[in-house]
């Protein structure tokens, strides 16, 4: 019973805490030509390649460069471009097939299109090359291979086995994969899937399906994937097959049996996590749940930008960066990043069931059942339930709740709730079967922002200047009221801490920390001093934590994060933050691992060993500000932190960096504001064999005095947060640092010789690249500052004093 508890437990976390997938989009605005999208690849340089309507498109990052002048086997320029399949076969070639126009080469040196195949051979929906480095194209005439040196195809027609006699169209094969045994498989008509030996030349054949309809192809044919000993099988027709290799078991998932919301499969794919996503036309994107075997639907939400752009999906594809790519039909480009998106958020939109009532955060409490609760700045307490996600709204319309605005919530050691309101006081619930008053309302008008409980069962209320106390009492506190501790002209008290010997510490706005002596029952103040280097930064506190080994922190407003060094002589550590931009610290957590995180008015930050790793909203957060007092760490090592625009909470341990190193390429040189391109004369000389990422040298002449340098960090997860240095050996003195927004260099009036330019690249999380790219630079001198001219001059000279000294002689 243990090892299954703890498998559920597993099971249920890993549901709980997959990253919520937004999707960013790139559309026509964005540079595409065109908004359907039928063919991705990511190539061995690292540029993105997709297959448009209007052309081929490389991206790197930035800029989309399109190729859109093929011809066709007339020799006439290709109008509308369908693409079917993309494959790179080697460093210079990718090898591509059209729909209506037939089979191409790229090459990637000279980027142009050169045509293939001829009619004879009809459509071919797919390109595969083996473990063997043969190619394999599946066709409407059936299986052909391709010798690529000497052009020639091979075909292997399945029209004269039995399953295909007499059936139009039934030589078609639209997808081939292979398996461990090195067989190929392969999607073929009439509801059968099929293997080819190599070594053999011999076809076995599967029927997976008693539809009648099967055969029939509506766009591209049907889809495999074969994950271990499973094979996918889509259709266009019967949504989705599997096929399980040893035990010959098939299973099926359908609109009909309400598996899967489209039978209209487009393609397949497994991300990195070893997820499997499935395209469908008209149903949108499908995301396979491995322990309950069932499918997400994400589709388009209109007034969602983070939704899918169409629910037309027709190609997948997941590049090593852990980048979902998603190639819609008239709605563009999809990407889910993975690495990108590192906090669980949830806020006021989303979901029917997983969204609040209210987007402010202000508080958190956790029941002893593992629920969340969750206050909200006018839209009463909302509940979340970590392994479902879903939240429940409680509100003074649907219970005994007394207010919508929940400053503070608090389970005391009875077991009761205690919530702080916005000018409505304080109330005790209980919290088992609903929730249900358990007391009158203390303290009606004031407001409340902290509630905890020290080692002694006594209960403390934070109000905005003063400090409250009561007993914890099963009693329904008719009689024992929280009483007046003591009131001050502090400022605003919308913080405290109780640390592990029971003393409390308290955050004002306008006397700095603060602590109480409940002996000597004294009241001390921490402020800050000009005269002193090592005072407390600011006067305006917001947090204090006394962390697991005992040194206790400070969080201010406008003030730097800060250790606590010795309170009685007003000394601390601080810490600035130049980089991220955060000025105040508003929450303070630490993690099972004793790392500290701090919620800020720029983003969230890790603070470890005395340096900061900052997360901003390409990270997921919610908003760059979050609520003071809206932190706080569950039974299970859970943090939360509450903002403006909804609340993040995480596992520390998931947050991962980015440490994928990126390639960096030079992606363009311009001369004299001039976009060189290879083979093409400029000046009357060609400057380039090759494209700009693949050429080592370039020469100039003296006159030829303006270059532009242009390069990328081929990351792509937050390419407007990559970061690059450069450097001109033999005119720049130390490396340049800049940023996306200037990743081009210009160099100007260089004089006579041979300079070297290098530059390296970062991706979002500052991993930077291994290698760097360069470029040799080779300004020719002028005609008479070159060696053979000074030669003829010095030997000019030579004559001269030759002949006068001739003739005086004479």
């Amino acid at each position: 019973m243990k090892k299954v508890f703890l498998i559920l437990l597993l099971v249920l976390s890993k549901i709980s805490f997959s990253q919520q997938v937004n999707f960013e989009r790139i559309g026509q605005n964005n540079g595409l030509p065109s908004p359907t999208i039928t063919s991705i690849l990511k190539d061995s340089y690292g540029f993105m390649w997709f297959g448009s309507r209007r052309g081929l498109v490389k991206f790197d990052g930035y800029t989309h460069t399109v190729y859109d002048q093929a011809m066709d086997s007339k020799g006439e320029k290709i109008s509308n471009f369908f693409f079917n399949d993309m494959i790179q076969l080697n460093d210079s070639t990718l090898l591509i097939s059209l729909s209506y126009t037939g089979f191409y080469e790229f090459n990637l040196y000279t980027e142009e299109f050169t045509f293939i195949s001829d009619k004879k051979y009809s459509v071919i929906y797919s390109i595969f090359q083996d473990k063997n480095k043969n190619i394999w194209l599946g066709s409407s005439n059936g299986l052909l291979s391709f010798d690529f040196q000497t052009k020639k195809i091979k075909t292997f027609s399945i029209n004269d086995y039995h399953p295909f006699k007499g059936y139009e169209k039934s030589a078609v094969v639209s997808e081939i994969v292979q398996g461990n045994d090195n067989k190929l498989w392969l999607f073929l008509a009439n509801g059968y899937i099929g293997t080819f030996d190599v070594a053999t030349e011999q076809f076995e054949f599967i029927n997976y399906t008693k539809n009648p309809f099967s055969f029939n192809f509506i766009n591209h044919g049907g889809q495999l994937l074969l994950n271990g000993n499973t094979l996918w099988i889509g259709t266009e027709y019967d949504g989705i097959f599997t096929y399980t290799i040893d035990s010959k078991q098939i299973s099926h998932y359908s609109k009909e049996n309400k598996a899967i919301p489209s039978n209209v499969i487009r393609d397949f794919c497994l991300d990195e996590s070893g997820t499997l996503w499935v395209a469908t036309d008209g149903g949108g994107l499908l995301r396979h749940n491995k322990s309950t075997d069932s499918f997400k639907q994400f589709i388009n939400e209109p007034t969602n930008p983070s939704s899918i752009s169409g629910n037309a999906v027709y190609t997948l594809y997941s590049s090593p960066d852990h980048i979902l790519w998603i190639g819609t039909y008239a709605a563009g480009l999809n990407m889910y990043k993975e690495n990108k998106s590192k906090f669980k958020l949830i806020s006021n939109t989303g979901e029917y069931g997983m969204t609040l009532s209210y987007k402010s955060v202000l508080c958190f409490a956790e029941s002893k059942d593992g629920l969340i609760l969750i206050g909200t700045d006018g839209g009463g307490i909302n509940i979340l339930n970590k392994s479902t996600g879903k939240v429940q709204h409680l509100t003074s319309s649907n219970s005994e709740l007394h207010s919508n605005i929940v400053n503070s919530l608090f389970f005391d050691s009875e077991g009761y709730l205690w919530t702080g309101s916005y000018g409505k006081g304080i109330c005790r619930y209980s919290f088992k079967n609903g929730l249900k008053r358990s007391s009158p309302i203390f303290l009606d008008g004031k407001s409340f922002w902290k509630i905890s409980e020290d080692l002694n069962k006594t209960l403390w209320f934070g109000s905005l200047n003063s400090i409250y106390t009561c007993k914890v009492d099963t009693k329904l506190y008719t009689e024992n009221s929280p009483s007046l501790l003591f009131e001050t002209s502090l400022g605003s008290t919308k913080n405290f801490e109780l640390d592990p010997k029971g003393r409390i510490w308290i955050c004002t706005s306008s006397l700095g920390l603060c602590y109480y002596d409940k002996s000597s029952k004294k009241f001390f103040s921490m402020t800050h001093d000009k005269s002193k280097q090592n005072s407390i930064p600011s006067n305006n506190v917001t947090s204090f934590l006394t962390s697991k080994n005992g040194q206790q922190w400070i969080g201010s407003e406008y003030g730097d994060f800060s250790q606590l060094i010795n309170f009685e002589k007003n000394t601390v550590k601080s810490f600035p933050n130049n980089q991220s931009g955060s000025k105040s610290v508003s929450g303070i957590l630490e993690d099972n691992f004793n790392r500290l995180w701090l919620s800020t008015d720029n983003g969230i930050l890790l603070f470890e060993n005395g340096k900061y790793t900052h997360f901003g909203l390409d990270d997921g957060i919610q908003s760059k500000e979050f609520n003071i007092g809206a932190s706080f760490k569950d039974s299970e090592g859970i943090l939360y932190f509450g903002g403006i625009e909804g609340l993040n909470y995480f596992k520390p341990e998931n947050i991962f960096l980015n440490t994928i190193s990126p390639p960096i390429r030079i992606t363009s040189l311009t001369l004299l504001n001039t976009h060189l391109k290879q083979n093409i004369t400029f000046k009357n000389k060609i400057h380039l064999s090759k494209p700009s990422f693949l050429t080592n040298t370039i020469t100039l002449d003296y006159d030829e005095n303006v270059l532009s340098i242009g390069f990328s960090s081929l990351d792509f997860t937050a390419p407007e947060h990559n970061l690059y240095k450069y450097k001109l050996e033999g005119f720049d003195h130390d490396w340049v640092l800049t940023n996306a927004a200037k990743r081009e260099v210009t160099y100007t009036n260089l004089t006579p010789g041979t300079y070297t330019f290098k530059v390296i690249g970062s991706n979002n999380d500052g991993t930077w690249s291994k290698k760097e790219s360069s470029l040799i630079i080779k300004v020719l001198p002028p005609w008479w500052m070159t060696w053979w001219f000074r030669t003829l001059i010095f030997l000019f000279c030579l004559l001269l004093v030759f002949v006068f000294y001739y003739i005086r002689v004479k």
